[in-house]
């Protein structure tokens, strides 16, 4: 596939395409007569307004010309891909393209009747913004602007929602073969008091839940995805923990922590996906202070995170909402947590390949990992 800038030598191709596209679209609530005065002339004299006006239009071929968009300011319009070259990437190619061209945040309008697009749009990041257009009694044009952290918990929760669907809690071949073996270090420091409790945050189908149920009295777990509550209350009663493991759906930034709750906060890859920088210190002021004295907080935080093409190496944009320098965090974490005590710190660097909507991605992070134990008491405290 290639995308090339519309000018007059290839005019007459996208003003076809928009008059095919056009017309496959508004049959259904149109006027036949009026339909058909969107032939490719017209279409053409129609771009050629527009560009006049100072839109740029672009046309993708594959390898004939299937589809085109304009794009002006921060403003998307004209996405259309022809009827026969539609279900093949062309819509969300051309959508990609035009939002890397934008001046700010992409924005677009959208007919109310038409699914399909409104599906497109929602797949890539944008959402309703509560502007409307009436066009008529039934007819109306929807404002839909691109988030950044919309688009990335989109795609976070399918690959979880894959990830939940073709793969068991400790079934080979995942990353849910296993518990977190930080976490399964330091249980050990809380057997034999069964009054103790324990805070999950992200705690997707318990894969560190459940162990941790073993010793503790009540597990409260957390996350965004309503599937992830239920595949983990399954695991809990498959384990025989149902009575200890208590889910709650809920982003992390929302859920309360209580001051002085809970003996042990887990956040293993997780803190990084709330939604600002902002959020994310205070969660971890809101962890410090909700840890009993001598009780443990267990934080695996992936920062300095890159990601590339696998195919172009070209550098994308990181699907983590909060992504610190790894110093950075290190910095938050000694003045958050002042006179604690350092069980384990640890910074490994990893590369993985991770599959994205638009192919394979190489992924490079720092995971950072801290355990660190709060002073029974004020004389405890480390200098």
């Amino acid at each position: 596939m290639q995308i090339v800038e519309v000018t007059e030598s290839n005019i007459a191709e996208a003003g076809y395409i928009h008059s095919e596209a056009w017309k496959a679209s508004h049959r259904a609530f149109c006027a036949a007569a009026f339909v058909e005065q969107h032939t490719p002339a017209a279409q053409a004299d129609y771009l050629r307004r527009e560009m006049a006006a100072g839109k740029r239009v672009y046309m993708l071929t594959d390898p004939a010309p299937v589809g085109i968009v304009s794009v002006q300011g921060s403003l998307i319009e004209n996405l259309y891909v022809l009827p026969q070259a539609q279900n093949r990437g062309c819509g969300t190619r051309l959508l990609r393209f035009a939002m890397e061209r934008c001046d700010g945040v992409p924005t677009l309008w959208i007919l109310n009747n038409n699914d399909g697009a409104y599906r497109l749009y929602a797949r890539n990041g944008f959402g309703e913004t509560g502007n409307r257009k009436q066009l008529s009694e039934h007819l109306y044009e929807i404002e839909l602007e691109w988030s950044r952290l919309r688009e990335i918990r989109r795609t976070e929760a399918e690959s979880h929602r894959k990830a939940y669907s073709d793969h068991g809690l400790y079934e080979s071949g995942s990353w849910l073969a296993k518990p977190v073996r930080t976490v399964l270090e330091l249980l050990p420091l809380f057997e034999g008091d069964r009054a103790l409790r324990a805070l999950d945050l992200g705690c997707g189908v318990g894969r560190n839940s459940i162990p941790a149920a073993r010793v503790f009295r009540r597990v409260d777990c957390v996350d965004i995805l309503e599937l992830a509550i239920e595949k983990l209350r399954e695991n809990a009663r498959r384990f025989g923990v149902a009575d200890i493991v208590h889910g709650f759906v809920s982003p992390i930034e929302s859920f309360p922590i209580a001051p002085g709750s809970y003996d042990l906060i887990l956040a293993i890859s997780a803190l990084e996906h709330v939604d600002s920088e902002e959020t994310f210190l205070r969660k971890l002021a809101q962890i410090r202070d909700g840890i009993r004295p001598g009780g443990v907080a267990c934080l695996i935080v992936n920062t300095g995170v890159q990601e590339r093409d696998k195919e172009t190496r070209r550098a994308l944009p990181p699907q983590f909402e909060v992504n610190l320098h790894t110093e950075q965090f290190r910095q938050i974490m000694a003045q958050v947590f002042t006179g604690w005590h350092p069980l384990k710190h640890t910074v490994v660097h990893q590369k993985y390949d991770i599959p994205r909507e638009h192919g394979l991605v190489d992924l490079e992070t720092d995971v950072v990992t801290y355990v660190i134990r709060r002073p029974a008491s004020r004389d405890e405290q480390c200098p």
